[in-house]
């Protein structure tokens, strides 16, 4: 009695093995590697966004930063103060923050200011709007942003 053998592909023999070509397989690989990338990304995001937000999000209220100046050069200080303004003029906001720390801030000529204008930023106290300062740790303001 002779054994049926399974039916293959035209052209093809029984027995005989498929060649899959190299490009095919190339592709195959560097398809499923994006993949894995594309899969793991959102991960990594969202891991360090929820990182950078409890850090700099709304719960913060003051920070230092220490960055380096360049090779050799030394270091620049940089200190973030967030809080309600009690007091503002065209040089000066007094920034009472969250824990009750009251911190005043000269504004020079080159800070810039979202979302008030310099003429107006009197009008902060009167509003007790809510501010994010950056400035040098013994200097002026960089930047005042109002937050709400």
């Amino acid at each position: 009695v002779r054994a049926r053998t399974a039916s293959c592909a035209p052209g093809r023999h029984p027995g005989q093995t498929m060649r899959i070509p190299k490009r095919f397989t190339i592709l195959a690989a560097a398809l499923l590697a994006l993949n894995v990338v594309l899969w793991l990304a959102p991960v990594a995001t969202a891991l360090r966004q929820s990182f950078a937000d409890q850090i700099l999000g709304p719960s913060l209220i003051r920070a230092e930063v220490v960055a380096q100046a360049g090779a050799g050069t030394g270091t620049k200080e940089y200190r973030i103060d967030r809080g309600v303004v009690t007091a503002a003029t065209a040089r000066r906001v007094t920034i009472r923050e969250q824990d009750g720390t009251v911190q005043m801030v000269r504004i020079a000529a080159g800070t810039q200011l979202e979302g008030v204008a310099r003429a107006r930023l009197g009008s902060l106290a009167r509003r007790g709007a809510q501010v994010l300062v950056v400035r040098a740790a013994r200097g002026a303001a960089l930047s005042l942003d109002v937050e709400d």
